[in-house]
């Protein structure tokens, strides 16, 4: 098997047949779909169960409610195909684009190809303009600093080894969780190309009620800073990892949550140095309530 697209699912029946097509009719073959119906409550599972009697190659799995990367780590470990290449279950590929992802990492021996995508509310097409391989040390880096104007899972195809290990984040991290997972390729400093062609449909108009939280926040750091532990990456890592808590910590006071610098933030100011930038300094060295003007009229006029 060539191929192996992941699918999760957890109450998506209003979009889940639109992707559902978009994947089995693609123009490529062999693949194969694992799919994770990760205890949904409404039609998701009958629809699935629907598709895998039409389609041969469609291999549905029903599990009770983990959350999406027990889903993904689950189908993964199902899945048959010497490259992987993940689906959310709101948005739809192009139709040619198993074949496009397909012969760009047979073509440049790759780990890892990642592809431009379109986003569907504002009908536009995101791509980072660069093309070839690019530096695993240079994504991190746009991550770390939430720069990145590539996607971090979808739109993009895997060796399947470099998955190994990079599926373990705990449930408490629901947000974000697709970062922390490429973050964890890449600091295996695989061999990552970038193509220009358009390969994926992304919902990103819709409604998403998840509000950060302090536990997950702290669950992410853990496995990042683990992560960066194992890697011996040096203390270039470590700023980026100090930039990444501040650009949390933003977040949470924008969303006037002003009471985690002292929670959990305050130990962050020690480490402020030069290679972090002035604005992001200023940020967690200000009281809360003054950062949190300061914040919220920066996104006003700038993002």
């Amino acid at each position: 098997m060539e191929i192996s697209v992941i699918i999760p699912i957890y109450n998506k029946a209003p979009y889940l047949e639109a992707c559902l097509h978009s994947v089995m009719e693609q123009r490529f073959t062999p693949f194969e779909v694992v799919a994770v119906d990760d205890g949904s409550t409404d039609a998701s599972g009958s629809i699935l169960d629907r598709f895998a009697k039409q389609y041969h190659n469609l291999r549905v799995i029903h599990t009770e409610n983990r959350g999406v990367t027990a889903a993904r780590r689950n189908a993964v470990a199902e899945a048959a195909g010497r490259y992987i290449t993940f689906v959310d279950a709101d948005d739809t590929l192009r139709p040619d684009a198993l074949s496009t992802l397909h012969e760009a990492i047979e073509r440049e021996n790759a780990d890892e190809v990642v592809a431009s995508y379109y986003l569907v509310s504002k009908r536009q097409h995101v791509c980072t303009g660069l093309a070839g391989e690019v530096d695993p040390m240079w994504m991190l880096k746009q991550l770390f600093a939430w720069k990145a104007k590539f996607s971090s899972l979808w739109a993009i195809i895997y060796r399947r080894s470099l998955l190994d290990g990079c599926l373990n984040t705990p449930r408490e991290v629901d947000a974000g969780e697709d970062i922390i997972m490429q973050i964890l390729c890449l600091l295996k400093k695989p061999k990552v190309v970038f193509i220009t062609d358009c390969v994926y449909n992304y919902n990103n108009g819709l409604i998403n009620d998840r509000k950060i939280t302090l536990q997950r926040a702290m669950a992410a750091d853990s496995v990042i800073r683990n992560a960066l532990l194992a890697s011996n990456i040096g203390g270039w890592g470590w700023n980026l990892f100090t930039l990444y808590q501040i650009k949390v910590y933003e977040s949470f006071i924008a969303d006037g949550q002003l009471d985690v610098l002292d929670k959990y933030y305050r130990s962050v100011r020690k480490r402020l140095n030069n290679n972090i930038p002035l604005l992001d300094r200023i940020a967690i060295s200000l009281p809360p309530q003054l950062a949190q003007w300061a914040i919220r009229w920066w996104k006003r006029r700038y993002q």
